[in-house]
């Protein structure tokens, strides 16, 4: 009891001209800060959103492998002999959609692929 409360007596506050003048400049500060922004075409933004995805894509480093670390002389003469069949029957398999589909190289190592997939891994 023996507490004075300057700032609240009665639950009546005193007016704060200093807090009211701060925000009067706050907000004259708060506008002038503002950008000004320009409306974009909906073509621009379609053609950013396109070419966004090209722009954020990472730079691959290519590595050497030491295989000598991993496997011994004939495995890894195995595995490279079983990688350049595979390789082989694929193009050959890319070979036989193309001359029947007449699909382009791409489009015709992509139904190889597929079909690998399908006969070996599903």
């Amino acid at each position: 009891m023996g507490d004075i409360r300057i700032n609240k007596f009665n639950n009546i506050q005193p007016k704060q001209i200093e807090k009211k003048e701060n925000a009067e400049q706050k907000t004259e500060q708060d506008i002038a800060k503002k950008p000004e922004l320009t409306q974009k075409k909906p073509g621009e933004v379609l053609d950013y959103m396109a070419n966004s995805s090209v722009m954020n894509q990472s730079v691959i480093k290519t590595k050497k492998v030491d295989v000598n670390k991993y496997v011994d002389n004939e495995s890894a003469d195995r595995i490279e002999k079983v990688v350049k069949a595979f390789e082989e029957t694929i193009l050959k398999s890319a070979e036989i959609a193309i001359g029947e589909f007449g699909l382009s190289e791409k489009d015709s190592q992509d139904v190889a692929i597929l079909a690998f997939n399908q006969r070996f891994l599903v």
